[in-house]
């Protein structure tokens, strides 16, 4: 999950104004990363910097599917399971 789905964009304000996202890993770590913007036809797509960090940093591999929850309250992406290839 390079880039980030609309609904995340817009309820964490990226579409306001552009800022670092917290993530939480599984273990309950919180990560920062950057993010920025690239055109789609015309509209902005809101993608992560450094996201090969973040799979590094989790042992995460290309092909693992990632269930997130995004907690506006807190403003913090959750990585709430894994499935491995």
């Amino acid at each position: 999950m390079q880039r980030l789905p609309v609904e995340v964009a817009r309820r964490s304000g990226l579409i306001e104004k552009l800022h670092s996202l917290k993530i939480q890993t599984l273990e309950g770590k919180i990560m920062s990363n950057e993010v920025e913007t690239e055109q789609n036809g015309g509209k902005p797509r809101y993608k992560m910097v450094k996201w090969d960090k973040f799979m590094c940093a989790n042992s995460l591999k290309n092909g693992d599917m990632l269930h997130f929850n995004f907690v506006t309250s807190t403003q913090v992406l959750e990585l709430k399971s894994v499935d491995r290839k």
